[in-house]
């Protein structure tokens, strides 16, 4: 009995001299540390900037991705923001706090600028919280967030396939009582590095701007081409081709069925074609492609080739006396310069006809010649015709100065 009083009196006495005994597994370089933290948390007001209304911060981003949206109309950026301004009141002396002369912080525990994406789609109301800090003994804070900012990004599509959209991102301070200056860091505001490949779409260009007097001090507007090679494929280059059957179907003759069966199904591949493009025009932009107002122009030009055959046809068959405009119009061509541009040529038909009968071969021949005359004057005037829908509605890519990001760097690299 008495070796479990003794056992109590021990367990007592040990209990007693715990606290005393707890091993200490910090090291000495995290014990200064933490003890550095609460010095700098002393007094220290986080809703107020460090120099009132003249706090300086400096933005750089690095892009790690892109997506554009051409029917949603949205463009969106990933990219990992780095942030900087410095702090008085996050001084220290090192040699007080065993030379540390850094420390990691939450960005909730310091006061930190409010930079806002003015005309973002989506408003997040905690897209200020920065994450863990660094802070050095000078007083300088940086913050390295991962950030997502999307924007609404109107489209232009009249040169489609071979469009170039122009998104601009608009940053400015959280509220308008927040007096804070905003710049980027010297040298490239966006550092892309390889991320300027999208699904779809290439950045080949950026702007930066500075406003330091308005709601919108910072501005990043990027340039971003269409991936067209597939579309160029599957647009451009049949509507090319429809233009050049069209085209050819002047040269065909009149007399039998080939031209005017050949004109009608030219005229079906137009129309086929338009309703196979609608599933890869985008749908959401006031504007209208250039090249469906080409292929507009072309399904006119077909109509009239198909009316023209008809026509042509007709003159062929006639065999009454030819007016003498008609005699004229035939002699003033046939006898100048002019015949060496009637191009083709037709024979004339004499099925039908005595060979002896004179004057019924001189009507034929009459009629015949005056529909060479105006298949001619035709294919010369639709040449000249789509020459001018090409100039005006074909797309055609669009010469832009285009920015090498392969050697750019971050001016945020030579801090660490």
């Amino acid at each position: 009995m008495i070796w479990i009083v003794h056992l109590l009196v021990l367990s007592l006495f040990g209990l007693g001299l715990a606290d005393d005994c707890i091993i200490d597994y910090r090291s000495r370089e995290n014990s200064w540390e933490q003890q550095l933290q609460k010095d700098l948390s002393c007094n220290y007001d986080t809703a107020k900037s460090p120099d009132g209304n003249n706090t300086e911060v400096e933005v750089e981003f690095i892009m790690k991705s892109f997506s554009f949206d051409s029917k949603e109309e949205t463009f969106k950026v990933y990219s990992w923001m780095f942030i900087s301004w410095k702090d008085e009141r996050l001084k220290w002396n090192e040699s007080n706090y065993d030379q540390i002369t850094e420390s990691i912080v939450s960005s909730g525990s310091i006061w930190s600028p409010g930079l806002r994406l003015l005309n973002e789609v989506d408003w997040e109301e905690f897209d200020h919280y920065y994450g863990l800090c660094t802070i050095r003994n000078m007083g300088y804070v940086y913050c390295f967030p991962k950030v997502v900012h999307e924007t609404i990004c109107n489209t232009r599509l009249v040169n489609w396939p071979f469009d170039i959209q122009k998104c601009t991102l608009k940053f400015g301070a959280w509220t308008r009582r927040d007096k804070i200056k905003f710049a980027f860091r010297p040298g490239n505001a966006m550092t892309i590095m390889g991320a300027e490949y999208g699904t779809g779409w290439t950045i080949i260009n950026y702007q930066q701007e500075e406003h330091e007097d308005e709601d919108t001090q910072l501005r990043l507007t990027f340039f971003l081409e269409r991936q067209a090679a597939g579309l160029t494929a599957i647009v451009v280059i049949p509507t090319i081709l429809l233009s050049v059957l069209t085209l050819s179907l002047l040269l065909l003759e009149v007399r039998d069925n080939i031209r005017l069966g050949i004109a009608t199904f030219s005229l079906l591949c137009h129309f086929y074609y338009l309703s196979t493009i609608n599933e890869y025009i985008p749908k959401h932009s006031m504007d209208t492609p250039s090249i469906l107002l080409y292929v507009r122009g072309s399904v006119l030009v077909t109509m009239m080739v198909l009316i023209l055959t008809s026509l042509l046809s007709y003159l062929q068959s006639k065999k009454a006396v030819p007016p003498m405009w008609v005699v004229s119009t035939n002699n003033s061509v046939l006898q100048s310069h002019a015949k060496f541009f009637i191009v083709p040529r037709w024979e004339v038909d004499l099925s039908g006809i005595v060979i002896s009968d004179d004057v019924e071969r001189n009507k034929v021949e009459v009629w015949n010649d005056f529909a060479n005359i105006i298949n001619s004057v035709c294919c010369i005037l639709f040449v000249v015709v789509y020459v001018i829908f090409i100039s005006m509605h074909m797309p055609r890519s669009v010469t832009m100065n285009r920015i090498s990001f392969a050697n750019q760097s971050s001016s945020f690299q030579d801090l660490y």
